[in-house]
């Protein structure tokens, strides 16, 4: 029994993924976070230029990406589902203000925005693990192993799919910033928990390239950690009080209704 399981269907289930359209938390299903780039959806384009239901994804598509993917289009995925989300995001927005002492006293000089605020860009520091992405782990000891049969799909435990959603994360993170004609390359995360239970989109840039560790302790598993600047949110978040409150008031005038599902990346969350 070969120990790898056909790569080229594994690649095919991921790359078929599409990022969520309308995506719910509130009815206890779990979306993964999904990360792409203008870069990667023009790579992916096909000819009508259209990719995706996603609103960034609704855009024609006239630009090259050029030649930085290389040979790695056919593992290109244009939309990196997380096979496991990051443990923990830390959301930090300090303010913008200067302190002056005087003999008086302190003078605070707060510089605003357009709506009169004086919020610095927003960061979001992700850390995560990849998960077991050992090869071996996709076959079961306990199952009969024979040479004649492949591998079959119940006996995949996802090690390889986890492989290649964080090798093309790593890849993501080093991208470059503009597309051969001069058009900027925004990447996008698309965030979505339960004290967010409707999805918005991150529009901005990585602050560095992923950081990880070769750790012997976890010979099977790499921690990782980024950080993100967003430049812009769909919806903005100034207004999102009121759609997740119509979020929620549609999930408990119909909690039978059931959530949008992610292909099959989906958790449900015990009450």
């Amino acid at each position: 029994m070969p120990l790898i399981p056909d790569f080229a269907s594994l690649l095919a289930d991921a790359t078929s993924l599409q990022a969520p359209a309308g995506a719910t938390y509130a009815s206890g299903v779990r979306n993964a976070f999904v990360f792409t780039s203008r870069a990667r959806r023009t790579a992916a384009a096909p000819a009508d230029g259209f990719v995706g239901p996603l609103s960034i994804a609704q855009e024609q598509v006239q630009t090259n990406p050029g030649d930085f993917f290389r040979g790695a289009r056919t593992s290109l995925l244009p939309y990196i589902a997380m096979a496991i989300n990051p443990k923990s995001i830390r959301w930090k927005q300090p303010k913008r203000f200067t302190k002056k002492d005087t003999r008086d006293g302190s003078v605070f000089f707060h510089f605003l925005n357009s709506k009169g605020q004086n919020n610095d860009i927003l960061t979001l520091e992700f850390r995560g693990s990849t998960g077991n992405i050992d090869p071996r782990g996709s076959i079961q000891d306990d199952q009969p192993q024979d040479p004649d049969q492949p591998l079959s799909r119940e006996q995949d435990t996802g090690a390889l799919r986890k492989f290649i959603v964080w090798q093309n994360l790593y890849l993501l993170s080093r991208e470059p910033m503009l597309l051969p004609d001069g058009t900027e390359n925004v990447f996008t995360i698309t965030y979505i928990s339960p004290l967010f239970p409707q999805a918005i989109n991150f529009n901005g840039f990585f602050n560095e390239v992923l950081e990880f560790e070769e750790n012997a302790e976890k010979p099977h598993s790499r921690e990782y950690t980024f950080q993100f600047t967003v430049q812009s949110t769909e919806p903005d978040l100034d207004e999102l009080l009121d759609v997740l409150l119509s979020v929620l008031q549609n999930a408990t005038s119909q909690p039978d209704a059931t959530a949008t599902i992610f292909g099959s990346n989906v958790e449900i969350i015990s009450p």
